[in-house]
């Protein structure tokens, strides 16, 4: 069994309220900087890659987590700005 990630925000938009091409996600275990695996289905086979990038529209692919993992994750423009840190998810 495994984990739709749900990103709280369906499509994350910057202070303007316009998506964010080129973000992306950087999924890590809870309480560090160590890289956890995020995958593209249900069954945990073809991992994602790390950090997982937002297409033109700022939308990302289903992502789906691996129950035993605690995770934190982070969401950056395309800038490498930081716009959010969730800890644990």
């Amino acid at each position: 069994m495994s984990f739709l990630f749900f990103n709280p925000l369906a499509q994350p938009l910057d202070d303007n309220g316009d998506p964010m091409p080129g973000c992306y996600l950087q999924f890590y275990e809870h309480d560090s900087t160590t890289p956890a695996p995020v995958y593209a289905d249900a069954d945990l086979e073809t991992e994602l890659t790390n950090p997982v990038v937002a297409n033109a529209a700022g939308r990302f692919v289903p992502l789906y987590m691996d129950p035993e993992v605690v995770y934190r994750v982070l969401l950056f423009d395309a800038a490498d700005v930081e716009q959010w840190d969730v800890d644990p998810v």
